[in-house]
């Protein structure tokens, strides 16, 4: 496995102000790691540290559910480190790599097509769609992680609600049921009243002639 390249290049802020808080911690996160590692790129690989690493997100939720742990994917890292070492140096500025940024603009693109925020499990997404040219996704697969099913899990938490849950067929035809039992029951109850009411003038017609 090879990290991604490390062109430096620092991504406009307005890109972010689509993100989530949830998504947001999980990219400081992945910059606490390439810098706690004194690499000055943040890759993908970091990104995934960093999408473990936000406990609260959708995405890590998906992730530990397939057997990645924080502990797992910072020691694969490590591995991955001893074969290919990243760039190090006095950090002053951290920087994404292009397929970190890649990851980080397709994430918006699936966000507008769904809820028009980028959450965690948009990035995740945006992650696993990049491939193998990204250094997140050979972490994975050095995992043993199953990358279909876990593309599958991620995208039923992103699918929209509507299609998830199809609620107003059901309401229209509990009220097409209970339309033909409730209609006669009213007939009925508007004869007896009627039927009473002839009663109760007959018999005033009755005493009135005696």
């Amino acid at each position: 496995m090879s990290p991604d390249t490390h062109e430096t290049v620092q991504p406009p802020d307005d890109e972010f102000q689509r993100f989530t808080d949830s998504s947001t911690r999980a990219i400081n996160f992945a910059r606490e790691e390439a810098r706690r590692r004194q690499e000055v790129v943040v890759g993908t690989e970091h990104l995934l540290v960093g999408l473990v690493e936000e406990a609260l997100g959708m995405a890590a939720h998906v992730l530990h559910c397939q057997g990645v742990t924080l502990t797992r994917v910072r020691a694969e890292l490590s591995r991955l480190r001893e074969t290919t070492p990243a760039h190090t140096a006095p950090i002053s500025r951290l920087t994404l790599s292009p397929c970190a940024k890649r990851t980080l603009k397709h994430t918006l693109h699936e966000a507008q097509v769904r809820d028009g925020d980028v959450n965690t499990e948009h990035l995740l997404l945006g992650l696993l769609d990049a491939g193998e040219t990204a250094s997140g996704y050979r972490l994975l697969q050095a995992m043993g992680v199953n990358i279909e099913q876990l593309r599958q899990e991620t995208r039923k938490i992103t699918a929209p609600k509507d299609a998830a849950e199809p609620s107003t067929p059901h309401s229209t035809e509990g009220t097409s049921e209970n339309e033909p039992v409730e209609k006669p029951r009213k007939r009925v109850v508007e004869i007896v009243i009627m039927l009473a009411f002839i009663i109760i003038l007959y018999c005033l017609f009755v005493l009135r002639h005696r």
